[in-house]
């Protein structure tokens, strides 16, 4: 009985195989693994991964739409791969060549960039003046494999200390948000106050804003045209060859009193390297990071600084630690925006060092459209309908959330 038993489950596992082919994924020049890239298959928006060997298992089936599939992973560029070339070949292997690249130090009329950074440096300094207040709206949202799982919008007043470093203080005003329909149960911290804490004019700490920044970054610097206006632009990156990961940026400053307007910040993996990292909250999975980035945006008027748009948003693999394969794509992003639309009624302000907007109660936010925008640019994902968006974020007149509608298929 037990012979009978082995001989059909080798004849199940062999029509399985048949049915399928293993695809390995390596750096084009060392040939060693590319660990978790994604691989697409375009018209049947199939997304599959890598395991931590570099192969992705593909069902060999004649049914396929995809004439087309797109294999990417940070550090590497896309490739675009015809289906029909490796279907039939045993055990195909694909090459993916890594895109590395360094900013050096130039000068431009004899004047290092780090000397023009140091001006900039004291022109944000010098723009301590008073206290700043401004009415903000506030977008925080999650996706997860390519759908968006949770959502939550705030009115908000934001309130910056004089003092550079100090934390800054807030009060929402009216907020909506989906019911959460995450399916890694992680454990989120106050995201808006990071964003605002990671603002690189208020907390300078570990950015190029740093006037303690040692030898980890360089630098170069050009001269722009704008449109009434002459600036100039800072491009930096980290040189620590070591790390997982590197730091590409820009900083771009009007030359009359080098006034920063626009701080920008990508931090990707590195070919070869697994971005992995140490995590507490993500129900047992293995954390890999693949990007972060961070954008900000400022305004001066009378030689004063104040912020105009804060942006970040990062992508994670979630894999599993036992099968090794990625069961969670995650992205989640974070914008906070000065806003004329927002109305402080009376004696709303009551100022705050956290917003707790996962667990608290505030007065609803209503009558206000879905803004169609990418929260995450350069990636395609799928958007939900603006209308169903809108009735899932609606809340109840006794300010507390409703029972959101589980949907957004």
């Amino acid at each position: 009985m037990k012979t009978w038993f082995l001989i059909i489950i080798c004849l199940i596992s062999e029509c399985v195989c048949a049915q399928q082919f293993r695809l390995k994924v390596v750096d084009e020049l060392t040939k060693v693994p590319v660990a978790y890239t994604e691989v697409y298959l375009e018209d049947d928006k199939l997304r599959l991964f890598s395991d931590s060997a570099g192969v992705v298992t593909l069902p060999k089936d004649s049914k396929y739409k995809s004439s087309w599939m797109q294999l990417k992973r940070m550090g590497y560029l896309t490739e675009r791969i015809r289906l029909d070339s490796i279907l039939n070949v045993k055990n195909p292997t694909i090459g993916m060549i890594s895109t590395t690249s360094t900013l050096p130090e130039v000068r431009i009329k004899d004047v290092k960039a780090e000397n023009i950074l140091l001006h900039v440096r004291k022109a944000i300094l010098l723009s301590f003046q008073s206290e700043i207040v401004l009415p903000a709206f506030y977008r925080q949202a999650h996706v997860e494999n390519d759908r968006l799982v949770y959502l939550t919008e705030s009115e908000l007043q934001t309130q910056f200390q004089k003092q550079k470093t100090r934390a800054e203080r807030i009060s929402i005003l009216r907020s909506r948000a989906m019911e959460s329909i995450e399916q890694n149960k992680e454990k989120h911290s106050d995201h808006l106050i990071d964003l605002l804490s990671a603002n690189p004019v208020f907390h300078p700490e570990g950015t190029i804003l740093n006037i303690y920044t040692g030898d980890e970054f360089v630098f170069s610097y050009r001269r722009m045209e704008g449109d009434s206006s002459k600036y100039g632009e800072i491009k930096f990156s980290t040189a620590d060859s070591a790390a997982d990961f590197v730091e590409t940026g820009r900083i771009v400053f009007l030359e009359d009193g080098y006034r920063i307007v626009v701080y920008e910040s990508v931090v990707s993996l590195l070919p070869g390297r697994s971005g992995y990292k140490e995590s507490s909250t993500g129900g047992g999975y293995r954390w890999f990071k693949q990007v972060e980035v961070k954008r900000f945006t400022y305004n001066w008027m009378n030689r004063q600084l104040f912020p105009q748009t804060m942006h970040q948003w990062y992508r994670h693999l979630l894999v599993h630690p036992v099968f090794d394969q990625v069961d969670y794509d995650l992205m989640e992003s974070f914008s906070w925006s000065v806003d004329s639309q927002v109305v402080v009624p009376p004696g709303s302000v009551k100022w705050s060092f956290d917003s707790n907007l996962y667990g608290g109660v505030f007065p609803c936010l209503r009558d206000r459209e879905i803004v169609s925008e990418n929260y995450f640019p350069g990636v395609t994902w799928n958007q939900p309908d603006k209308e169903k968006l809108k009735r899932t974020l609606a809340c109840m007149v006794s300010n507390e959330f409703m029972k959101h509608e589980r949907g957004l298929r």
